[in-house]
């Protein structure tokens, strides 16, 4: 597991130092979409120039939550297509695929 709700912010500016991911983007972006149910797969946040932030789940934990829910691997994965497809708007979360690399 990558990510949780308490997820700290490791930032050189003083005024996030010490503060969660969430409260960073509560601060920043008044309308962000975060996922309740997904807090556990929240790993980060996506910043694009000119943009406001976005929270950023990772996407297999995503489905490992659905699964822990008693969901079997094919079940959670359409469910969680089926949630990602009904989420809209500006401020919609993204869902990063990690890789192990090498």
């Amino acid at each position: 597991m990558f990510g949780t709700a308490g997820l700290r912010i490791f930032c050189v500016e003083e005024e996030h130092e010490d503060k969660t991911v969430v409260e960073v983007l509560k601060e920043e972006n008044n309308d962000v979409q975060l996922l309740e149910e997904f807090e556990g797969a929240l790993i980060g946040i996506q910043r694009i120039h000119d943009q406001p932030p976005v929270a950023a789940y990772d996407y297999y934990e995503c489905i490992r939550i659905l699964e822990d829910d008693g969901l079997e691997y094919w079940q959670a994965l359409e469910c969680f297509q089926g949630i990602i497809s009904n989420i809209s708007g500006d401020h919609r979360p993204v869902f990063i695929e990690l890789q192990e690399v090498g």
